[in-house]
């Protein structure tokens, strides 16, 4: 009986510190893990949309890029927060293009700073579609894929990573939308010679 009990608390030791290991991770971050929250956050903290796009640089670099690489201009859009190591940050700028229907690409854009001082910015971007509500956030995935093409065209460095950010999130007329997990980085550092001339 005392060795069952023995191997009872060394399991439920065992599970709370993986758990508590797991968490650390998630929020504060490490070499191999994001030290972000990998998701968009209503300013109500429901969550929203999943971060599917990471631009190494600064945001102004970013806010550069996005008119001349895809074109996009600023738009307005309902606010939302990003979470950084337990700092809320509001969204920074957002940028979006025209569909016909009434539809239209939307970026948001938030700027970080690692824990080595490394500033990248995180986005999220998908298709608004409008509804009865207003808009709803669908296509997280083909919209990234859209992006990431765009800019590798233009010849930027673009890489994968996996976020694991599938979570769906509740939209304005009641339905659950999600990505695939992973996002696109961009690195703007990598960009071609004559695209920094005509910045």
């Amino acid at each position: 009986m005392r060795r069952r009990t023995l191997l009872v608390i060394a399991v439920v030791g065992a599970l709370a510190l993986t758990c508590t290991t797991a968490a650390r991770l998630a929020l504060a971050g490490d070499r191999d893990r994001p030290g972000f929250d990998p998701y968009l956050h209503r300013t109500s903290g429901a969550l929203a949309d999943p971060v599917n796009l990471i631009f190494r640089g600064s945001l102004p670099a970013v806010e550069a890029a996005v008119p001349l690489v895809l074109g996009w201009q600023p738009v307005q859009g309902s606010d939302m927060v990003f979470y950084d190591r337990g700092e809320h940050l509001h969204t920074a700028a957002q940028f979006g293009l025209n569909l016909p229907g009434g539809s239209r690409f939307h970026l948001r854009l938030e700027a970080v700073t690692d824990e080595r001082g490394q500033v990248y910015v995180l986005a999220g971007v998908h298709r608004d579609d409008m509804t009865a509500c207003g808009h709803v956030g669908r296509a997280f995935d083909a919209a990234r894929d859209l992006v990431a093409g765009q800019f590798a065209r233009a010849g930027y460095a673009v890489a994968r990573t996996a976020l694991g950010n599938t979570a769906p999130g509740r939209q304005c007329d009641g339905s659950f939308t999600a990505g695939d997990g992973s996002a696109a980085i961009i690195d703007l550092s990598s960009r071609p010679h004559a695209l920094n001339q005509k910045q």
